[in-house]
């Protein structure tokens, strides 16, 4: 495969399950602050929710600004569900 001969743009599409709809808004919400103000000008990120499930569309001009926008939201959405697993649990003070 000749990696310079990939069409522009590239995208990637993810969907991810939530089981609260709280939860769901909630990190919505934090993610729709990077689409009004676009850290990477290589790269488009648009979210948008259905039912129970967060869509994430990134579209990017090369792969390393693909790749660097996938990680950067995984890694919210990696924060967020590590914090959600911490306050369920039974030892936690409010």
């Amino acid at each position: 495969m000749d990696l310079n001969r990939i069409e522009k743009p590239l995208k990637a599409d993810i969907v991810i399950p939530f089981d609260s709809t709280t939860s769901l808004q909630a990190i919505h919400k934090a993610i729709v602050v990077d689409q009004k103000h676009q850290p990477n000008k290589k790269a488009l990120v648009r979210t948008m929710v259905q039912k129970r499930e967060l869509i994430i569309h990134i579209r990017a001009d090369d792969i390393p600004s693909l790749r660097a926008t996938l990680n950067s939201n995984l890694r919210i959405l990696l924060a967020w569900k590590r914090i959600a697993d911490g306050i369920k649990k039974p030892n936690y003070r409010k």
